[in-house]
């Protein structure tokens, strides 16, 4: 029975796998969903996860960009998608903000968090620029829009 439920959960999208990361999860749905609207749920849940913090922007990483640059090649006709996926790849390849004070962020260091953010979002331009035609890919997709 709970090999059942546990398919089901898998189904239905609330799999709670151990050990896996919620930005690899969402990682790994918009790499297996087949309808585009799927896809676009779990980018824009993936934006969500990424803006969190600096871990959540590295764990993107190689797989996650070549990911998001199948999405843009493969959805070029899906306009939300191809916004929600600009916006993805703007948030994992930029420095975030860090979050509005809170009492749960008091213990945050401001100065560690825009370093880590800074650094992930070099790597993750960088390995963006390293996959074949991403770059010309970005630039097509932004003359479409003028």
């Amino acid at each position: 029975m709970n090999v059942f439920s546990g398919a089901l959960n898998y189904i239905a999208g609330n799999d709670r796998g151990e050990g896996i990361s919620p930005v690899r999860r969402l990682v790994e749905r918009i790499k297996t969903s087949s309808l585009p609207q799927d896809r676009r749920k779990s980018i824009k849940d993936l934006n969500k996860a990424v803006q969190e913090g600096p871990h959540q922007q590295e764990e993107i990483g190689a797989d996650g960009l070549r990911v998001i640059f199948a999405v843009l090649e493969q959805d070029r006709q899906m306009q939300d998608t191809i916004v929600a996926s600009l916006e993805l790849l703007n948030n994992a390849c930029c420095a975030l903000d860090p979050p509005a004070s809170s009492e749960e962020d008091e213990n945050l260091d401001v100065s560690e968090f825009k370093r880590r953010s800074a650094l992930a979002a070099r790597r993750n331009t960088q390995l963006f620029a390293r996959i074949n035609n991403a770059v010309s890919l970005l630039i097509e997709l932004l003359e479409e829009e003028e």
